[in-house]
């Protein structure tokens, strides 16, 4: 799991640095930023079921 997430971040960052992969790497920057909102987005939206209520 830690490896998937080094790789997420880290692959991005090493294709930015050279000119021909930036577009690359800009992609991948938002695939990463659109998953991780996705997943944000269901936390927050799982949030009221998990209190319970009277």
């Amino acid at each position: 799991m830690v490896l998937a997430v080094v790789s997420y971040l880290f692959i991005p960052l090493v294709l930015g640095l050279f000119p021909p992969t930036q577009a690359v790497s800009e992609t991948l920057q938002a695939q990463n930023l659109a998953l991780i909102s996705g997943a944000l987005d269901a936390f927050v939206a799982a949030i009221p079921d998990l209190i319970p209520w009277p």
